[in-house]
């Protein structure tokens, strides 16, 4: 069971899964290109972010060396996978 911890007023919820742009171009050297990464909702935060945005934690599926990354990323940069 994840936790729940906000007001789950947003439209996902915790165990949803769902992909949002990850990274960056670097400008001086032309690469490192923003990928879309796959991810599961694993708590909801609640309306904490800048004018009362929804924010979730969300944690990466593996990559080829098993890596999962966590983050905190506001509901409107997300979308369901």
């Amino acid at each position: 069971e994840y936790p729940r911890m906000g007001n789950g007023g947003g439209r996902m919820k915790v165990g949803d899964r769902v992909s949002f742009t990850y990274g960056r171009a670097n400008a001086k050297k032309k690469s490192g290109r923003p990928r879309v990464v796959i991810a599961r909702i694993t708590e909801d935060r609640g309306t904490i972010g800048v004018g009362g945005r929804q924010i979730w934690r969300v944690q990466t599926d593996p990559d080829e060396f098993g890596n999962t990354i966590e983050l905190e990323i506001p509901e409107n940069e997300l979308s369901f996978a």
